[in-house]
């Protein structure tokens, strides 16, 4: 009763929707299987019972769902932009996908152009930002991975979903466990927790949450070890074949212990790139620039070890380092900060026009982001494209702030003395 009451509290704390339809999911799906309900459904005498157990259902998940969209609105519009586009770049791709790892590099620079050709929509601006993940599992992988992708984890999803009709034909089979037996028990809340993760996985990226993804684990071991003594899921050519068992055990050990010295220098690196961004803003960029030569082996396909590094090289004034550092931190990431970045060195280049190619894409990354919309008329200004100068300065004056600010009312009045000044001086020419 304690733990079930500590759930309940962490649920009203946490305000998790997926955590929600998950809870729900699983306590539903877990009761259905303990007490065989479907049995019960398919009992022509409770006809009428299930179909106003059915009605009943209706109206509460129907309002329950509009209370958990409504409840962060902002949130779920702006999941349904990312889900739209998302499935817009599939056919893009659609065999082998962009790779894995390289949804959030692609994405953004695709809803940066979606933006940037003026298809989205005023409530689509407002929505739109730096995404990092879809929020849903198949369409990542159809993104990432293509056609092959979505195929593996719909087989890894369909496996688990299988599992029950398994563990029928497991217990017709060898007819030695009764409906309410401890065993079913475990597996029937394994099940019920597994099956929530998948549906969690519709509205969130579950894979990427190292601790439900080990949860998902653990409750996908449960089941399998439920049907440990179906005959077809016995590896008897391995039992039955010393030689052949060992050579697979120490091929598996070895794997294991590379994998392990390979995660365990890629995790000290990382450690230590963390560590450098603490160094550079105290401003200690000397020691800085004696880690990162030693890190790149490690993390030279990492975005955030680059965006350090280039960090570091602008602080020491070393622009066109800097601006190489940040190039390569595009070839791997898309956030605004790395494009943010190389916009500024490039500034200070005085590659205006270059720098005006950086902060266009930059503002359709993150177009709710004013200071960002600011450095993109400064440009223009430097650039001497006084029309475009004008045009966005028009933009920015009218812009809703998606968070009512002090900066935002200072970059408007900036903006409107700047309107004026040009005003002016177009009537004194005149």
């Amino acid at each position: 009763m304690c733990g079930f009451s500590s759930l309940l509290i962490a649920l009203l704390l946490l305000k998790c929707r997926a955590a929600f339809i998950g809870t729900i999911l699983s306590v539903i799906i877990f009761y259905t299987l303990e007490y065989q309900f479907i049995n019960w459904i398919k009992n022509k005498k409770n006809n009428i019972t299930a179909k106003a157990l059915f009605v009943l259902g209706l109206m509460i998940v129907i309002p329950l769902s509009s209370q958990l969209y409504n409840a962060k609105k902002a949130s779920a519009d702006g999941r349904k932009l990312i889900w739209k586009l998302s499935a817009q770049m599939i056919p893009e791709k659609p065999l082998i996908g962009y790779g894995y790892g390289f949804f959030e590099k692609e994405y953004n620079l695709h809803q940066a152009n979606y933006i940037k050709i003026g298809k989205a929509s005023p409530e689509e601006l407002i929505n739109a930002g730096p995404v990092i993940m879809p929020h849903n599992e198949l369409l990542q992988n159809a993104v990432e991975g293509g056609i092959i992708g979505v195929l593996l984890i719909s087989l890894f999803f369909g496996s688990i979903l299988f599992a029950l009709k398994q563990k029928k034909v497991n217990q017709t089979i060898l007819k030695t466990e009764t409906p309410f037996h401890p065993q079913n028990s475990y597996f029937n809340l394994a099940y019920a927790s597994t099956v929530s993760f998948i549906a969690m996985s519709m509205v969130n990226s579950t894979i990427q949450i190292v601790p439900v993804m080990c949860l998902a684990i653990i409750y996908t071991a449960i089941i399998c070890s439920t049907l440990k003594n179906t005959p077809f899921l016995k590896l008897s050519f391995l039992q039955n074949r010393r030689t052949l068992s060992i050579l697979s055990k120490t091929g598996m050990l070895a794997a294991s212990l590379y994998s392990a010295y390979l995660i365990l220098g890629m995790a000290r690196a990382d450690s230590l790139n963390k560590k450098t961004t603490l160094l550079i803003k105290n401003a200690d960029y000397q020691q800085v620039l004696q880690i990162m030569p030693g890190l790149e082996p490690y993390l030279k396909e990492n975005p955030n070890y680059w965006k350090n590094y280039g960090t570091v090289y602008f602080q020491n004034h070393s622009y066109s380092e800097a601006l190489n550092c940040f190039k390569k931190a595009q070839s791997l990431s898309s956030l605004p900060d790395i494009y943010n970045g190389a916009g500024i060195c490039l500034e200070k280049l005085k590659q205006y026009p270059q720098a005006i190619m950086q902060y266009e894409t930059l503002t359709a990354l993150y177009p709710a982001k004013f200071s960002y919309k600011m450095r993109l008329l400064k440009a223009y200004l430097k650039n001497k494209e006084t029309a475009k100068a004008i045009a966005l300065a028009n933009y920015i004056v009218l812009l809703k702030p998606k968070i009512p600010s002090e900066k935002v009312n200072q970059y408007k009045n900036m903006c409107r003395t700047l309107l004026k000044n040009l005003e002016k001086q177009k009537k004194q020419v005149n």
